[in-house]
């Protein structure tokens, strides 16, 4: 998701995205707000991302729960939080797949 004019965030770290969440909310930036919707996905990103590169083994749970993440977000389970969208579920598997990538392919050359 790149948008004209903003810097392409994806790969940064997970830790880093949070604080910045967390900062924008401490500014009144509540996680309805399109910044909060703009960060988010990458949030989702890094911290599969991370994740898979620390631990492969979860990749299959991963692969399970960002889609029902997202889904439970849906029903109202995480009221205070940014509202499910397609791209943080596209970019949690876009994590998931970059984890992999780095842990396996890049190591092997």
């Amino acid at each position: 998701m790149k948008r004209p004019g903003l810097v392409n965030v994806s790969p940064t770290s997970f830790q880093y995205l949070k604080s910045l969440r967390d900062a924008l909310t401490g500014l009144g930036y509540r996680p309805k707000s399109e910044i909060q919707k703009f960060v988010a996905p990458y949030e989702h990103e890094a911290f599969a991302r991370e994740w898979v590169q620390d631990d492969w083994k979860a990749a299959p749970a991963l692969a399970v729960a960002t889609p029902a993440y997202a889904g439970l977000k849906a029903v109202g389970w995480k009221p205070n939080s940014t509202p499910p969208s397609l791209a943080q579920v596209g970019a949690g598997y876009k994590g998931l797949w970059q984890g992999l990538k780095s842990r396996y392919v890049t190591q092997s050359k």
